[in-house]
């Protein structure tokens, strides 16, 4: 059967000032992916993947990983920027004219209280992403947004489509958590709620496969797989 693995980028650098670069356990996680894939059998023949910096640094380190592992044919690699993530950092700005500047909210609570920080920044993207999937805005605000919500939906829709389309024995995507949710919400008809829950879910790294049969559509065949992340490799396991 076909296949499509779907791999979330590495960890990006959460709280520096520039999100959009893997931090070292990012690389490592990558690099032990591509390592884990040849181990297992499952070099994929076409690698895909946005044109976000951790989206590339990813694949780097994929490959890197690839050839450590004792594949030294490499697979052909194609940029596609339909697989880069949403500006989440203009979905939080849109947000901040109704709720104040995230950065004001983070302020407010000390450094040393990380588990109020997560939680409070988490609610405060939830009600942003809200605000951004149901339209809440104020007559012509919404030109804040570079991209609606159904623009991605459907971004994200046909970027899929035109992967399908190879239909290689074995492909894989480096793309990020945003639209690995909406092919699940895509393949599993989830409400858009579930799907935005599942996003918080997803594992840096984490692999999604997609499979199908002659003349079919692809179907989820598994979510989020991070079992290889336990053991000696425990380390690797994070979600931000």
């Amino acid at each position: 059967m076909p296949s499509i693995y779907l791999m979330r980028h590495g960890q990006a650098s959460f709280y520096s000032a520039d999100y959009d670069q893997l931090s070292p356990v990012g690389e490592e996680q990558a690099r032990f992916n591509g390592r884990w894939l040849a181990q297992q059998g499952k070099v994929p023949k076409l690698i895909f993947h946005g044109s976000l910096k951790r989206q590339r640094q990813s694949v780097t380190a994929l490959l890197e990983g690839l050839q450590a592992g004792g594949h030294a044919s490499l697979p052909s690699v194609y940029e596609d920027p339909a697989w880069n993530e949403f500006d989440h950092l203009a979905v939080l700005q849109a947000h901040a004219r109704h709720a104040g500047p995230l950065a004001q909210l983070m302020d407010s609570i000390p450094e040393t209280a990380v588990a109020q920080r997560e939680a409070a920044f988490s609610d405060y993207f939830s009600a942003a992403m809200a605000r951004w999937v149901t339209h809440q805005t104020a007559a012509g605000e919404q030109t804040l947004y570079p991209e609606t919500f159904s623009a991605f939906e459907t971004r994200v829709k046909q970027a899929l489509q035109k992967v399908h389309q190879h239909n290689q024995d074995r492909m894989l995507v480096v793309t990020s958590g945003g639209p690995i949710s909406m092919v699940a919400k895509q393949l599993m008809q989830l409400d858009t709620r579930a799907a935005l829950e599942l996003n918080w879910r997803l594992v840096n790294a984490g692999l999604t496969k997609l499979g199908w049969r002659a003349g079919r559509a692809p179907q989820l065949i598994s979510l989020n797989e991070h079992m290889h992340f336990s053991g000696k490799q425990a380390h690797l396991l994070t979600a931000r």
